[in-house]
């Protein structure tokens, strides 16, 4: 019974967050991405937060020359629960519109790898 009441706390925030309508969750996925002036993350629309697919009407990445990363209408399959462990888990990503304007800037001490 113990470990019930410690899971309702542990969640308690990210239902209050659901309930905003988005809104708070869409700050702690902006801060949670963000990386103070080399990448700045900007989300609106974001709906679906106790879903396992969500939706956000555009996302924009910027640094510090500018936005250069535009995502709008975009559909993602997540897995809600790695919040809890601080992390972002996204399955699938589609979106009606991605326009990379430029490439961003190199971040000191950063090495660029492959995804996969």
């Amino acid at each position: 019974m113990r470990w019930l009441l410690t899971l309702c706390l542990v969640l308690l925030p990210f239902v209050a967050m659901a309930q905003d309508d988005g809104t708070r969750l869409s700050r702690f996925l902006e801060d949670q991405l963000s990386d103070g002036d080399d990448r700045q993350v900007n989300i609106t629309g974001f709906r679906g937060a106790l879903s396992s697919e969500a939706t956000l009407d555009r996302m924009t990445i910027s640094d510090a020359d500018g936005v250069w990363l535009v995502l709008e209408d975009a559909v993602l399959d997540w897995t809600r629960s790695a919040l809890l462990r601080g992390e972002l888990q996204v399955n699938t990503l589609t979106a009606a519109r991605l326009e990379v304007l430029r490439p961003p800037l190199p971040v000191e001490g950063v090495e660029i790898g492959r995804a996969s």
